[in-house]
């Protein structure tokens, strides 16, 4: 079955900043990726589950699925040119292409053999590797291959050839073996270590690096007669590394794990992304262009430019109590064009609630599940490039909760610190026993069955004047609202009827510093009063009640304190 990919790119871009970065460009798909080849910066190629092969001629700005009758799982790729290629895979399986993978051919290999990785030379010459010690070879560009002696029934994981004669071969248990006479005798070289080694590559004839197990980086500057450990920093297990000359290489592994070096491993940085997958292989094609690919469709590119990425900006980060329905909003980046935007219920972004793109600085997220940690990223977009993440922001959603109200016999000034699911006043009203006869909003409208009905919804940005025939206590149940990121606007001079959104006690004077030189005095239904720089009456806001401000300014817009 033919398998679209679809890979983002993200590549930095801007006039005044240059940026340095692993940039993940997510399939969005749980492709496994096991290997990969690029021929240069716009043409590669990568292979993994179900026989599934893709490329991409733009630097991986798109991917096209490449037709291939074999389901086996693929292990292996490398490319010659553009349009000669190979693969290798499980139960021994080589397919070839010659037409940039419009047709893949099946090779017979002469071994059942899992085939791990696959490397030619040139058109002609090439090897495969595999497990128990399986090294097969082959002149005439595929159509023939003949095994050779590998001296080991270790599995062997990594190969690298500097010409037709000259290469090495490493594996399980530390395994590491050489032929300079084109693999007709092989020698096992001494690694000092019994890792696993899973990946080695060589510049030229003497300095060649090899990665494995526990963070293993060995550097060998005597084409391998003796090795040297270099400090990884690192525990995670490293499958693959690549040099594109003595100073410049990387190395990849479990868990995200990218490390770079620009010294020959004299320094290694760890540049590991926040998605915890395993990478597979890695594989510079300038010194400053690289790709790293690995489990869950990632595919990953290493460049220098400079579009940065947006600042994010509501929810605040780690903010609680955020309602279902929420709106994420960030920094508009002057060079983009869209952004976008995923959510995930994990920081490794395994998963996606949100995964799309918007042209807005905004991004409406509907019906979250409740008591839930969400993770949020953006990155900035043009016609050509894209930014790297943004910062890894979170939130939890609110979960539900019950207010309990106590109205006395008479006139009430009422408000609520929970978003109602039972919102109108007709619930509202069964829930006092039928003892709430009137409600009034500070515009004039008001509740009063069976006879004016210009009040229907409780809004939680107001408070309400409610007469009760008798006094009563009932509980509103409905979503936690959290005050710092409930505003509510008083854009006039004059008098407000305004709600108390916080679930404690606080004294005016914190309450309302929102409001400081904007208000003249709040007051209570009691007669208690506050006025700024005065003690007052008014000693503290209480939930459930509501309260009167004359606001002085227009502009006015009241945030309580978080609770």
């Amino acid at each position: 079955m033919k398998k679209h990919l679809y890979i983002l790119v993200i590549i930095l871009l801007s006039a005044n900043v240059s940026l340095s970065q692993w940039i993940n460009k997510n399939t969005d798909a749980t492709f496994q990726i096991n290997s990969s080849h690029f021929v240069d910066a716009n043409n590669g190629y990568i292979v993994g589950m179900f026989g599934a092969i893709a490329k991409t001629t733009n630097g991986g700005s798109s991917w096209i699925s490449q037709n291939v009758s074999n389901t086996n799982m693929l292990l292996g790729v490398n490319f010659t040119n553009v349009t000669t290629g190979w693969a290798c895979g499980l139960f021994g399986i080589i397919l070839k292409t010659t037409n940039a993978g419009s047709n893949w051919n099946l090779q017979f290999s002469g071994t059942t053999n899992d085939l791990l990785r696959i490397l030619f030379v040139n058109a002609t010459t090439g090897w495969a590797i595999g497990r128990s010690g399986t090294i097969i070879k082959s002149i005439t560009g595929g159509a023939l291959w003949t095994p050779q002696s590998s001296g080991t029934t270790e599995d062997l994981l990594g190969i690298s050839f500097i010409n037709s004669t000259t290469g090495w071969v490493v594996g399980a248990n530390g395994t590491i073996l050489k032929t300079t006479n084109g693999g007709s005798s092989w020698v096992s070289l001494t690694s000092g270590t019994t890792e696993n080694l899973a990946g080695v590559s060589f510049v030229n004839a003497n300095v060649g690096y090899v990665v494995g197990g526990n963070g293993t980086i060995l550097k060998t500057t005597n084409g391998g007669a003796s090795w040297t450990q270099q400090t990884s920093g690192t525990t995670a297990q490293l499958t693959a590394v690549h040099f594109y000359d003595t100073n410049n290489g990387a190395c990849v592994g479990v868990g995200g794990k990218i490390l770079r070096t620009t010294n020959g491993g004299a320094n290694w940085l760890d540049e590991s992304t926040s998605a915890a997958v395993q990478l597979t292989d890695v594989q510079f094609v300038s010194p400053t262009v690289a790709y790293a690919v690995g489990y869950g469709g990632n595919v990953l590119r290493y460049e220098q430019s400079s579009l940065p990425p947006p600042n994010l900006i509501s929810p605040a980060n780690n903010s609680t109590n955020i309602l279902p329905n929420v709106s994420l909003s960030w920094s508009n980046v002057p060079l983009a064009s869209s952004y976008r935007v995923q959510v995930s219920t994990n920081s490794s972004f395994s998963n996606f609630v949100v995964n799309t793109t918007t042209t807005s600085t905004s991004f409406q997220l509907q019906s979250l599940l409740l008591n839930t940690t969400y993770y949020w990223r953006v990155c900035s977009k043009n016609a050509t490039d894209s930014s790297i993440w943004s910062s890894i922001f979170s939130f939890t959603t609110t979960d539900s909760v019950t207010q309990n109200i106590t109205l006395s016999a008479g006139w009430n000034l009422v408000s609520l610190n929970v978003l109602p699911f039972d919102s109108l006043f007709s619930q509202i009203k069964q829930k006092t026993g039928n003892k709430l006869i009137i409600a009034k909003a500070a515009d004039g409208r008001i509740f009063s069955p069976p006879f004016a009905n210009t009040l229907s919804s409780w809004n939680n940005k107001e408070s309400y004047l409610i007469l009760a025939s008798d006094s009563v206590s009932f509980g509103v149940t409905g979503f936690a609202i959290s005050p710092e990121n409930f505003p509510i606007n008083l854009n006039r001079t004059g008098w407000h009827w305004i709600p108390y959104t916080r679930n404690t006690n606080i004294s005016p004077a914190l309450g309302l510093i929102s409001l400081i030189g904007m208000y003249d005095h709040v007051k209570d239904t009691d007669g208690n009063s506050y006025q700024t720089n005065s003690s007052g009456t008014l000693q503290n806001l209480v939930p459930g009640k509501g309260y009167i401000i004359y606001i002085t300014n227009p502009n006015a817009s009241l945030l309580y304190p978080p609770n």
